[in-house]
């Protein structure tokens, strides 16, 4: 049996008018743990336009906007959000927390969570 872990970010400007961008990840193991992959294009109410002002497809629209993503460091963030629920839930089921271990992850030290 096979787990995918997959899941989604999503970024909103505060700014007016807002704007989002979107995408779906997925975990991929390596020989050195895991890495996130975005899955397919992003989602976005934003749309590009060319000097001229003439709107850029959509499709090509969102090719731009995944690249942006892809340079973005969105990665880190979701790993640290990843680590701490996979920590919190070891703690939960009464592993010692000094020095917990978990597949595909690098050990670490880590200190008990406040409720």
């Amino acid at each position: 049996m096979v787990t995918t872990i997959s899941g989604f970010t999503e970024w909103s400007s505060v700014a007016k008018p807002s704007f989002t961008i979107g995408w779906d990840w997925q975990i991929q193991t390596t020989i050195y743990g895991y890495q996130l992959n975005m899955i397919g294009l992003p989602r976005s109410n934003l749309l590009l336009t060319k000097k001229d002002d003439e709107d850029i497809s959509w499709k090509k629209n969102l090719e731009i906007l995944g690249s942006v993503v892809d340079a973005l460091p969105w990665r880190l963030g979701s790993r640290r959000c990843i680590n701490t629920q996979l920590v919190r839930e070891k703690l939960k089921s009464g592993l010692p927390a000094e020095r917990l271990t978990y597949p595909g992850l690098k050990q670490r030290y880590v200190q008990m969570f406040q409720y």
